[in-house]
């Protein structure tokens, strides 16, 4: 009989590759379409949603909520001696923030860049037949 107490490995590592990634990077394709008139291809398969980009905005302002606190757990002087629990915690989410929001931060850029060229290449006129 296996370990019920852990995870797999694959969904470890995929629940993990997602926590870790922006949702642009993931859900967003780079559109790299270049003249005047519309490519059918790049436009019909393009992302034109900000759902990802909004994702990705809405985590770096909760991470850069949470290293705002964790700086002012770290300066809060009235408490006395930290006695774990919610310190800890403050802390544990301000570091985590402190690696995730450049993270999540180029996603997002990258995802607002390529869903603007998707929306613009979708603008473009046909090309004459």
């Amino acid at each position: 009989m296996g370990d019920t107490g852990r995870m797999p490995r694959a969904p470890a590592l995929i629940a993990l590759t997602a926590v870790l990634t922006g949702c642009s990077w993931i859900a967003v394709p780079g559109v790299h379409a270049r003249g005047p008139y519309r490519d059918d291809r790049i436009a019909q398969t393009c992302t034109s949603s900000h759902a990802a980009p909004y994702s990705d905005t809405a985590v770096v302002i909760l991470g850069v909520l949470a290293i705002v606190g964790a700086g002012a757990t770290l300066l809060d002087d009235t408490s006395g001696a930290p006695d774990g629990g919610p310190y800890v915690l403050a802390l544990g989410l301000g570091a985590a923030s402190v690696v995730l929001v450049p993270i999540f931060a180029t996603s997002a850029r990258h995802g607002y860049r390529h869903v603007g060229r998707c929306q613009a290449e979708q603008r473009k006129p046909p090309e004459p037949a």
